[in-house]
């Protein structure tokens, strides 16, 4: 089965039909991307970051305390997860 992924404006669509408002951050410096080296999604999201010339603080969970920081405010160790830092 070959399933197509919405393209933004279809993104931009369902949440105008939720009634829901698309968060923004306009400080870069306020996100932090949980990853592990060896996962294939993450070096995914680290290569599309880095060709958007997007710079984000990246934090390798294989650290103890990155792992804890994400099991606290997650829950999961599921990576790759991108984190609002609170200001």
């Amino acid at each position: 089965m070959n399933r197509q992924q919405p393209d933004k404006l279809a993104w931009r669509f369902i949440f105008w039909e939720l009634d829901m408002t698309i968060p923004a951050v306009t400080d870069l410096s306020r996100l932090a991307l949980y990853m592990r080296p060896s996962c294939p999604f993450c070096v995914r999201v680290t290569d599309y970051c880095r060709e958007a010339g997007l710079l984000l603080e990246t934090r390798n969970i294989a650290q103890g305390e990155h792992l804890e920081a994400l099991m606290v405010g997650g829950g999961k160790r599921q990576v790759p997860c991108l984190r609002i830092q609170d200001d």
